[in-house]
C-alpha cells in the first residue's frame, strides 16, 4: 500500500545576501531562473514547474522540491550547511533550513519561522522508529516578533508504502506527527515519509505558523 499525503495543496540571511545569487544563476539556468518565492504562489494553486528527473541529476548540487499551501512547487538548492542544518534556497532568495528532515527555520516569505529551540531529541532525527512518548520544542516566529512559543507532539506510524519523487521510488515508513500549542491554540498535523531502511526523510509535509500553509518537501538529489 503506498501512503498518501492529503498534500493540502504545499538560517541565516547573511549567508545568502552575498552568495546565493550568484550561485543560483551560475548553476541552474533558465529553471531556477524561473523558480520563484512560495510568498507569490502560496495560495495561487498554479501547476508545476517542470523539473524532470534528469535536469536534477545534471546539477552540481542538492536539491528540493517544496510547495507551500496550493502554490507552485518551486526548486530550491542547497545554498549551505551548517552541521546537520541545511540551507536551501530559491532563486530569488527563499530559504529553508531543515535538520535532519526537520523544518527549523524559513525566510523570504510573508510569515517566517526564525528558529527552533529543544529539538535535540526530535524523535524524526533518532531513526529509531521509536515514537512512544511526547516531544516538545519551542519556536519564535515572524513577522510580529513572537518568542518561545511551545509545541509538544505525539507520533504514529500510520503505514509501510512506497512514494514517487521525480522518477525514482522509495520504501518508505508514513509518520504522522500531532502536534499542538494550546497558548496560542493552535493544532495541526506533519507528515514524513521516512526510508524504510535507513530513516532518511524523503518527503515532509510540515506546517511552520499558525497563519501560513504547510510546505511539502521533497528531496530531490540529497547531499549525502
Amino acid at each position: 500500500m503506498s501512503p498518501k499525503s492529503p498534500m493540502r495543496t504545499v538560517g541565516r540571511r547573511t549567508l545568502l545576501a552575498t552568495g546565493a545569487a550568484t550561485l543560483l544563476s551560475g548553476c541552474a539556468g533558465s529553471l531556477l531562473g524561473n523558480a520563484v518565492t512560495a510568498a507569490r504562489l502560496a495560495y495561487s494553486g498554479i501547476p508545476d514547474a517542470p523539473v524532470t528527473g534528469d535536469y536534477v541529476a545534471n546539477l552540481p548540487y542538492a536539491s528540493i522540491g517544496a510547495r507551500i499551501g496550493r502554490g507552485q512547487r518551486s526548486l530550491l538548492i542547497l545554498g549551505s550547511y551548517d552541521g546537520p542544518d541545511r540551507h536551501w534556497v530559491s532563486a530569488d532568495h527563499a530559504v529553508l533550513v531543515t535538520r535532519n528532515g526537520r523544518l527549523v527555520r524559513v525566510f523570504g516569505i510573508d510569515r517566517d519561522l526564525r528558529d527552533t529551540h529543544g529539538i535535540e531529541t526530535d524523535p524524526i532525527a533518532a531513526q529509531t522508529y521509536s515514537y512512544e512518548g511526547t516531544y516538545h520544542r519551542s519556536v519564535d516566529l515572524g513577522p510580529q516578533q513572537y518568542f518561545g512559543l511551545q509545541i509538544q507532539s505525539t507520533f504514529t506510524v500510520v503505514d509501510r508504502g512506497d512514494i514517487g519523487i521525480l522518477d525514482r521510488r522509495h520504501d518508505v515508513l508514513f509518520v504522522r506527527e500531532q502536534c499542538s500549542a494550546p497558548t496560542h491554540r493552535w493544532n495541526f498535523e506533519n507528515e514524513f515519509y521516512l526510508d524504510f531502511a535507513s530513516g532518511y526523510v524523503w518527503r515532509s509535509v510540515q506546517y511552520f505558523h499558525p497563519d501560513a500553509p504547510p510546505v511539502q518537501i521533497d528531496i530531490y538529489k540529497r547531499d549525502a
